[in-house]
């Protein structure tokens, strides 16, 4: 009875009346369930009323069975009415009281029976999932708006048979507008972060799951339980030791730098900044959330700057031992053009040490353009012709076995030198056929004029030194062994070599004529595959006006005092033995203040100064500025060890420069416009 009588508030009475009322027990219990039910009835319509939710209750004339036909639970689905009802329900259909709305036809409540949307599709979805409780947010017309609505419906089974529908709806369009309003701030900080190359993350730690004793990580909302074995094995040390301080409470901020692999192998660097999400009794931290940043574009840059660096430091060094061994053939070279004009009858003997000389200064030349500080006139060049004009040398560089193939694109015009550049290109040509096996194999040789790519920064040595524009690209390939990663980090290292014999300075002195030339060089090399090697220099344009090179004066007597200025014993010596072997006066001074003394004690009587750049406590430059300064018709010759010392602007057109060592011929031609003939 009270079943059914919670079933059919309605008919309560109905039912109260049809039991036996021949005893006053009978009586008695039957007045305690109706009292109960009226309770309940009465506690059900004041929660009807005084609810925020808008709640309605519908029963089904007839039973429905999900398994009957569609068109039967269709027909009966439209066929209930309402038993319940709060006031928000019947103010929504018009009425002023839920009481008005108790027992009418669900569908009579619709404006010509015409069912809205949502409440079909809602409806539908019900169905679909045979009649389960479900709860969904929609769009309902309230108004002249549509408002965000959460719906609940709980389906009341009798057995099998569904026989009532209770619906709780709820306006929850200010809680929607938050969440979309914390989804698209969320939205907004992760594009933030992804604009400067970082992610969230967070890491938690379960210390009873002894199988992730490293917790699992989450990274942009996806799961990572197997980071730790992606780590690089030489970074999973430097890590643990990062989370112990953490951990024991050492720091309050987790910072790492590692290695981890991805999917397809590839090392990538990664960099984390976090703190503590949650911890425990003993303030130890059980999660971590935090940013972590893909580095290994930066890694791979700070790597090329410190390859260049190297490279820097080592043309330094080479270039000073180059600058130091020059003053030395100075005196060498000096002394052989001093000795052949003395005693011609030991030409033989001094042109052995002449031969061996020359020889040395060429070595020096190399280090010096390894170390970007080479001599080289750079004029317009038409590489493409220079190229061609080489070709049959080019070839010959080649083993022959290797089958040499050449495109050349006409008109690539650079600002170079000729000797130079065609030095690249057959040491290049070399290399790459020294790598072919047994000399067999095919190298390509390429050169056309390319677009600038921001790409070159990581990927080509001295990379970021380059400009937007045209370049005109060198690219030698062969087919051979390949370099493994250490030959290819050493590959510009003077005096490295991966051949039984040489003296390793080929791509030495490559990358110095390609650093003279302000170009950039690119290696890709593959172990078994081959290599490519890539030179692009600043392309230019063919109208663009060339240098020209001065002929040189013949040897002849000259007249005259020439001061010559040199901190080193030697070669003072031999230039006053030169200078003398032309017919002139030559007085020695042994750094920059004594040469000051003397030409200030005698302003008139030197013709010319001849002065080394390099001196300890007074320069070369500070002390030509200064005799300048005071006497600014003096003429004055520089020299150095180093071939492109660069002047100061006010030196620049009052001085010459000679480089070291030079030869008596070479002397003469740089005195010959300043003394007069004897």
């Amino acid at each position: 009875l009270p079943n059914r009588i919670q079933g059919q508030p309605g008919d309560a009475m109905t039912h109260i009346l049809a039991i036996d009322q021949g005893t006053t027990s009978s009586r008695a219990i039957v007045f305690d369930e109706d009292m109960k039910t009226r309770n309940a009835a009465a506690a059900l319509g004041s929660l009807m009323s005084q609810s925020r939710d808008t709640m309605v209750c519908f029963d089904f004339k007839e039973p429905i069975d999900p398994d009957e036909p569609q068109a039967e639970i269709d027909r009966k689905l439209r066929n209930c009415y309402v038993v319940e009802a709060s006031r928000s329900f019947a103010l929504y259909f018009g009425f002023k009281n839920r009481e008005e709305v108790l027992g009418k036809p669900l569908m009579s409540l619709f404006p010509d029976g015409q069912v809205p949307d949502w409440f079909i599709s809602y409806g539908n979805e019900v169905e679909r999932r045979d009649f389960a409780n479900i709860e969904r947010v929609v769009s309902i017309p309230v108004g002249d708006e549509l408002r965000q609505m959460r719906i609940h419906m709980q389906n009341i089974f009798d057995g099998r048979l569904l026989i009532r529908q209770w619906i709780t709806i709820r306006d929850v369009s200010a809680e929607e507008e938050n969440r979309r309003a914390l989804e698209e701030n969320e939205r907004l900080k992760i594009l933030a972060l992804e604009s400067v190359g970082l992610r969230t993350f967070s890491l938690d730690f379960d210390p009873l799951d002894t199988s992730q004793p490293h917790g699992v990580i989450s990274v942009g909302g996806g799961a990572e339980p197997q980071w730790w074995e992606n780590v690089h094995e030489e970074d999973k040390p430097i890590l643990e030791r990062a989370f112990a301080r953490f951990y024991n409470g050492e720091t309050e901020r987790l910072h790492t730098l590692f290695r981890t692999s991805t999917s397809n192998a590839d090392e990538v660097w990664m960099e984390s900044w976090a703190v503590a999400s949650n911890r425990d009794s003993q303030q130890r931290p059980q999660g971590i959330v935090g940013v972590i940043m893909d580095r290994t574009q930066s890694k791979a840059l700070e790597a090329k700057l410190i390859a260049n660096q190297r490279l820097e430091s080592l043309g330094v060094l080479a270039g000073g031992i180059a600058h130091d061994f020059n003053n030395l053939l100075m005196a060498v070279t000096g002394a052989v053009d001093v000795a052949l004009h003395k005693q011609p009858q030991l030409s033989e003997e001094l042109r052995l040490i002449d031969d061996a000389a020359r020889q040395a200064t060429l070595l020096c030349d190399q280090l010096l353009t390894y170390a970007g500080r080479g001599s080289a006139e750079l004029s317009l060049l038409n590489f493409s012709t220079a190229l061609e004009g080489f070709r049959d040398l080019l070839v010959m560089n080649a083993h022959k076995n290797a089958k040499v193939q050449m495109h050349i694109e006409q008109d690539c015009w650079v600002k170079g030198d000729s000797s130079q550049l065609s030095q690249v290109a057959m040491n290049l040509i070399k290399n790459a056929s020294d790598a072919l096996t047994e000399g067999t194999g095919q190298i390509t040789v390429d050169l056309r004029e390319v677009d600038y790519d921001d790409s070159w920064r990581v990927d080509y040595h001295l990379g970021g030194q380059l400009q937007p524009g045209r370049y005109a690209a060198l690219t030698v390939t062969d087919t051979g062994k390949g370099m493994s990663a250490g030959e290819r980090e050493h590959l510009f290292d003077p005096f490295f070599t991966t051949k039984f014999t040489g003296r390793g300075l080929g791509m030495a002195v490559v990358m110095g004529v390609v650093r003279g030339h302000g170009g950039a060089i690119h290696v890709d090399s593959t172990q078994q595959e081959g290599t490519s090697i890539r030179v692009v220099l600043p392309a230019r344009s063919a109208a663009e006006e060339a240098q020209t090179v001065s002929e040189l004066n013949p040897i002849e007597r000259l007249q005259g005092c020439v001061l010559v200025v040199d901190d080193e014993d030697a070669v003072r010596e031999v230039a006053r033995s030169l200078i003398t072997a032309m017919g002139m006066e030559a007085v020695v001074a042994s750094g920059g203040y004594d040469a000051l003394q003397q030409v200030t004690a005698a302003p008139h009587k030197f013709d010319a100064i001849l002065m080394d750049v390099t001196m300890p406590e007074l320069d070369g430059v500070e002390t030509a500025s200064r005799i300048l300064d005071q006497f600014p018709t003096t003429q004055i010759i520089m020299c150095s060890g180093y071939s492109n010392v660069t002047m100061p602007p006010k030196l620049a057109d009052a001085v010459s420069f000679l480089q070291k060592p030079y030869r008596l011929s070479q002397l003469q031609e740089k005195l010959t416009p300043i003394v007069s003939k004897a």
